[in-house]
């Protein structure tokens, strides 16, 4: 026999592809994913203070806001998303390595910090919605005039004036005020008017009895009537 002896050919390792290689690096979509999270609550943040009023139109008894930063909910949900594609990235990179329960838990931690701080973005940029609303109307020949009740989830409710003609293509809103305690009376406001444009709106608010006074453009609803709104 000779000296030499037979040596077990070793194995040789698949080439690793870069997207193999990518996966072995879960910082690199944990940091992409948090980036998206700061930008996103930094928008919200600077949206919040841009002041653009939403054009209003009456529709199914209902007023309908025309929102111009409604697109801002749309890219929240196209950035969320992208996070969940990162996570999902993180979590097949975890299925690579020997220790996974720690990159399994950082990518589910990380998902519950994205989804809550894109959240918060959109509720800062947008506003929370409210609970319901209701529209109470009084009408004359010429005006009307819509009284919404906003409830809020949290904190006290918003009461909404808006004005419209005839036609019900135009509808402005006058004025808006918070209230601690709506009334449940069928005749709960009182509607006047001051003069040829200026009207006034009485309500109950819990135990106190509050006024509001509007000024009517009259660029906008040039036939002012000063009779009786009822409703």
């Amino acid at each position: 026999m000779s000296g030499y002896r037979n040596k077990a050919r070793k194995k040789e390792k698949a080439p690793v592809s870069r997207f193999q290689s990518l996966l072995r690096k879960p910082w690199l979509f944990a940091g992409s994913a948090l980036g998206l999270d700061i930008a996103m609550l930094v928008t919200g943040m600077v949206l919040s203070r841009v002041n653009i009023k939403p054009e209003y139109t009456l529709a199914d008894n209902a007023v309908q806001r025309n929102q111009p930063l409604g697109f801002f909910g749309v890219i929240a949900a196209v950035v969320l998303g992208i996070i969940c594609v990162l996570t999902a990235l993180i979590i097949a990179g975890a299925f690579t390595k020997k220790k996974r329960a720690a990159q399994f838990a950082g990518a589910a931690a990380l998902l519950v910090v994205s989804l809550c701080m894109v959240g918060v973005s959109a509720v800062t940029a947008l506003g929370l919605p409210p609970q319901s609303r209701t529209l109470v109307s009084y009408t004359d020949e010429e005006l009307t005039l819509l009284i919404e009740e906003e409830h809020r989830y949290t904190g006290n409710g918003v009461v909404s004036f808006f004005l419209t003609d005839g036609s019900k293509e135009k509808v402005v809103r006058l004025a808006s005020t918070e209230i601690t305690e709506y009334s449940s009376s069928d005749d709960r406001y009182t509607v006047s008017w001051v003069s040829d444009d200026i009207l006034t709106v009485g309500f109950q608010d819990g135990m106190n009895y509050r006024t509001v006074q509007m000024n009517i453009d009259r660029t906008v609803f040039p036939a002012v009537s000063s009779g009786t709104l009822e409703e």
